[in-house]
């Protein structure tokens, strides 16, 4: 597509989506919400009885939805936590923000990692200027204060325990706030990860006796040392992951209906938002991979997102929707402008019951081997695989190419692509790279290259080396060996 028709055409999406601020700008709650963000680490939407599974397995989350907005169609910028939650507390790109993921370096191969660096205004720092009383409580090592993740936060509690431990955490700052000042909490469960661990009474509620005692940190040993790691197990070992899985989800559910309860019991909930997404879904050998981390289908990019409160309709939204668009429609609601450097969109005009343009999403996943991109738009959707070079220092975040010198992203010739039609192959388990319409394709292609030209601003931040405790709580998350 021309240049020229691509800037058209963005900026005639800005200035719609102006105008439908303006009207949700007029309907917005009379004084700031408090804002809940609970984000449930590693959960598909499809698991989730809101988003159609047929298991009890969120009753808390359906509830929410009910009682306000539910976006069919939301999707993560990565497909694991390291540069996923990144884009959601700055509303912007892995492209921008630059933390994208772990690496061994030097001769004793220590792991590196990246930092988001203080030059990113997060979200907690865009509501801690407007007079909010801010908390984290989280239990990942990936999300840790001396990785940047603490900016904004006047309480930052990190490496916690389980969701019952979490809430728990939350409730006791929760009674302790200022009641003359709004307050903001992003909450981070853990528990549907790897290992699929539950508590015993969610296990046996879930998982068939006959896979009770199925551990899928054992069953993962043994694969790998027989050399079989990706192959996919029979069907019913998969069954009982998922149990598990699910499992997990409830009992994650149960301890967000503690927090509800704590919000309504404090007479806060009806001034409250409480939003529910997630950083990523997770793999059951649907592309031949059990987890997360390994590349950009929608069973890692499609997440759930619920927001509930006051200002905000009742409904479902089946336009896509992006990770990053939570900054600025939080900012927005608190009566704040985000900066110019964020990438999402204010997702305000759907609460009044305003429409949402439509405008491709985007995806970026790296590691050693090379770089995915994807790009989504008018129910087709590409992913771009380019392989590291010999002659290139890898994916770095001042140049998410891969090339060593070049301050903007280039075209690879052994670059490689998949294209699906989402609409009639939403498992995207036909790729049509060889037979979909060369214009449509190059259409997409010219998407992809023109956002990762627009967008590929961050100059990178020096990483850090692990400590010996993170790469411990790694290990056990499958993260490294």
């Amino acid at each position: 597509m021309n240049r020229r028709i691509v800037g058209v055409l963005l900026s005639t999406l800005s200035t719609l989506a102006l105008v439908l601020g303006v009207a949700w700008w007029l309907t917005r709650p009379a004084s700031p919400p408090n804002v809940v963000l609970i984000l449930i680490d590693t959960l598909r939407a499809d698991r989730l009885g809101c988003y159609g599974h047929s298991k009890e397995t969120s009753p808390t989350i359906d509830a929410l939805a009910e009682r306000g907005i539910l976006f069919e169609q939301a999707f993560s910028q990565a497909g694991w936590t390291k540069p996923a939650v990144p884009s959601l507390l700055t509303g912007k790109y892995p492209i921008q923000h630059g933390v994208f993921s772990n690496r061994s370096v030097g001769k004793d191969r220590r792991l590196h990692t990246d930092v988001l660096g203080r030059d990113h205004e997060t979200l907690a720092e865009a509501l801690q200027k407007l007079g909010y009383q801010t908390g984290a409580f989280i239990n990942n090592p990936h999300i840790r204060s001396f990785l940047g993740f603490d900016q904004g936060f006047d309480t930052f509690e990190e490496e916690l325990g389980d969701a019952a431990d979490i809430r728990s955490r939350f409730q006791s700052w929760h009674s302790r706030l200022a009641a003359d000042a709004p307050f903001f909490a992003y909450v981070h469960f853990l528990d549907p990860h790897l290992p699929y661990d539950p508590p015993a009474s969610y296990r046996d509620r879930f998982v068939p006796e006959a896979f009770r005692d199925f551990d899928t940190r054992s069953w993962r040993r043994m694969q790998s040392r027989s050399g079989e790691a990706d192959s996919p197990p029979p069907p019913e070992t998969i069954e009982a992951m998922l149990a598990l899985y699910d499992a997990e989800i409830r009992y994650t559910d149960d301890e967000i209906g503690r927090i509800v309860e704590a919000l309504e019991e404090s007479g806060q909930f009806e001034n409250t938002w409480v939003i529910v997404v997630a950083d990523h879904g997770e793999e059951f050998f649907e592309h031949g991979h059990l987890g997360h981390n390994r590349s950009l289908y929608d069973e890692l990019l499609h997440i759930p997102m619920v927001v509930a409160g006051p200002g905000i309709r009742e409904g479902r939204i089946s336009t896509p929707v992006e990770l990053i668009d939570i900054f600025p429609t939080v900012v927005e609601a608190a009566g704040g402008q985000s900066p110019d450097t964020v990438a999402g969109r204010s997702l305000g005009p759907a609460f009044s019951g305003q429409s949402l343009p439509d405008r491709p999403g985007f995806a970026d996943h790296r590691s050693e081997d090379g770089i995915w991109q994807s790009v989504r738009d008018q129910g087709h959707k590409l992913i771009r695989f380019t392989p590291a070079t010999a002659d290139s220092a890898g994916p770095t975040p001042a140049d998410p190419r891969g090339s060593p010198t070049a301050t903007k992203p280039r075209r690879l010739e052994s670059s490689s692509a998949q294209v699906f039609d989402l609409e009639n192959d939403p498992h995207e388990s036909n790729d049509l790279s060889d037979t979909i319409d060369a214009e449509r394709r190059a259409h997409l292609e010219q998407l992809l290259d023109d956002w990762a030209l627009a967008y590929t601003t961050h100059s990178g931040s020096d990483p850090v080396v692990v400590d010996e405790a993170t790469m411990e709580r790694l290990r056990s998350l499958g993260y490294i060996k």
